[in-house]
């Protein structure tokens, strides 16, 4: 009896861990601390001053910690839903990096030279793809990005938030991010800050905040040539230094969407749709010095958001950076991914959809080195 107790539960455990390894990695909410098959970096910026100079500039880097190399399909999308695509191989082991500007980066015989980003705001998208450019489980890629202000003398990193892919290789021309295929998006996002307007010292140094920049991008993502826009709203919560909260707030947008957090904001040119309660993010309303914003996406009407119909309520990532004077002198900027809860998007899955190009050979922006 013991022995058939013993037989049984060696085998239970077994088909446990059989049943573990078959079904990838397990299911998760996305976040920029883990290796991935697709990578999404929410805020690229290049500008330019009027002799063309280029004065603030992104520079991606992606890492290969894989077993071979293999394709990656990436697509720029600037802030009115512009998109140009690219593809290039990633060896193992091998580091990745360009600038947005021109496209270029490394040298040598490993170099890799991708179209330049043409917006002056927008993101990036990265994922593994195979020879009929289908989507492929490789979680093994990580990114960083950093953006140069060669005027201020400033720089702030970021990781791209990572989205891990179980299964066999996916149908070409789509992603899903329903949590087996690809990690959910989070159900809502969470940002500390400091409040504009607000400021603190120790009798010698004095830190004073300017408004933080808020970066929004819709899990849903149409980057298609004949492609249909991605309309959403945001709420927002804001908790101060005492735990009370302020609501009301809310921003509308399509597919993008940078905000400074001020009263009125300063909206991203592509994305002027409605805006309600930013006082909300000032000192003066809230009080204190640091504050905590609970961003919520929602359904939005057409009389509220001034879109062309209402629009479902639609999952986030995003990006809250902050900038500060210090001491009246030095200018500084901090920022970091919006904190991704635990717990998933409920909704319908959010999918990208993108123009498959179908074999190794058929993209000519395809980098083979």
């Amino acid at each position: 009896m013991k022995k058939s107790v013993l037989v049984a539960l060696i085998t239970v455990f077994v088909v446990g861990l059989v049943g573990v390894a078959l079904a990838g990695p397990p299911v998760a909410v996305t976040n920029g601390e883990m290796k991935a098959s697709l990578l999404v970096w929410p805020k690229i910026v290049v500008s330019y001053d009027t002799a063309d100079n280029v004065v603030r500039d992104t520079v991606i880097t992606i890492f290969n910690d894989g077993p071979g190399p293999v394709y990656l399909h990436c697509y720029w999308m600037d802030e009115y839903q512009e998109t140009y695509d690219f593809e290039f191989e990633i060896t193992r082991l091998q580091t990745v990096w360009f600038k947005a500007a021109d496209g270029a980066g490394m040298e040598g015989r490993r170099a890799v030279n991708v179209s330049p980003f043409q917006g002056e705001y927008g993101e990036l998208k990265c994922f593994a793809v195979n020879d009929d450019d289908a989507p492929i489980t490789m979680n093994s890629f990580t990114g960083t990005a950093t953006i140069f202000d060669f005027v201020d003398g400033t720089a702030i990193g970021y990781n791209a938030y990572g989205f891990r892919r179980s299964g066999a290789d996916g149908t070409a021309g789509v992603l899903t991010l329903n949590g087996t295929e690809y990690d959910h998006c989070p159900a809502y996002l969470l940002g500390t800050f400091m409040l504009d307007g607000a400021s603190f010292d120790d009798g010698k140094n004095t830190v004073k905040a300017l408004p933080a920049d808020l970066t929004l991008v819709p899990c849903d993502q149409d980057l298609r040539q004949d492609r249909s826009p991605i309309y959403t709203k945001a709420n927002f919560t804001v908790w101060d230094e005492d735990e009370i909260a302020a609501t009301g707030s809310y921003l509308c947008f399509k597919c993008w969407v940078e905000a400074k957090l001020t009263d009125p904001p300063t909206i991203s040119g592509g994305s002027k749709f409605g805006y309600r309660g930013f006082h909300n993010f000032t000192q003066t309303a809230i009080g204190g010095v640091y504050a905590t914003v609970k961003i919520t996406p929602v359904s939005g009407s057409a009389t509220v958001c001034k879109f062309p119909a209402t629009s479902p309520a639609r999952p986030l990532i995003g990006l809250l950076f902050g900038s500060m004077y210090i001491n009246d002198r030095y200018y500084a900027s901090s920022g970091s991914l919006l904190q991704s809860p635990s717990t998933a998007w409920a909704g319908p899955a959010p999918t990208i959809r993108y123009d498959a190009v179908g074999g190794a050979g058929a993209n000519p922006e395809k980098n083979t080195r």
